[in-house]
């Protein structure tokens, strides 16, 4: 919850205010990455390696988040080659979907780790 509070914080500094510039689609967009496409990545990826299905699935929902993702943003951002309203909503966006997994991985961190990999 720390990680996400400095997050809004940043994000906040940055552009104070933004947080409606991704727009429902924006919002949308983090369960989306979250639930659907970085596990299919990770499945794909890690297929033909030692690892089970369900260390692959786990990998998928608490993979790497955030400080990609947010350098990823800022290089776009920096690049000069969208315009500024499209480098907002892309920034915000960004923070929207790095807060949004800060949060599900907060709160579902231990359960799942205990369900998926049979610890106690």
């Amino acid at each position: 919850m720390t990680e996400l509070v400095a997050v809004i914080l940043i994000g906040l500094v940055v552009a104070g205010g933004g947080l409606s510039l991704p727009g429902v689609g924006g919002w949308l967009v983090a369960p989306f990455v979250i639930v659907v496409v970085r596990p299919l990545l990770v499945l794909a990826l890690a297929a033909g390696t030692p690892l089970g299905l369900r260390e692959r699935l786990y990998l998928g929902f608490f993979g790497v988040r955030g400080v990609a993702a947010v350098y990823y943003a800022a290089v776009v951002a920096g690049s000069g080659v969208l315009a500024p309203h499209a480098r907002a909503v892309v920034v915000w966006t960004t923070l929207v979907c790095v807060a949004v997994s800060i949060a599900t991985h907060g709160v579902t961190a231990a359960p799942l780790r205990r369900r998926w990999l049979g610890e106690d």
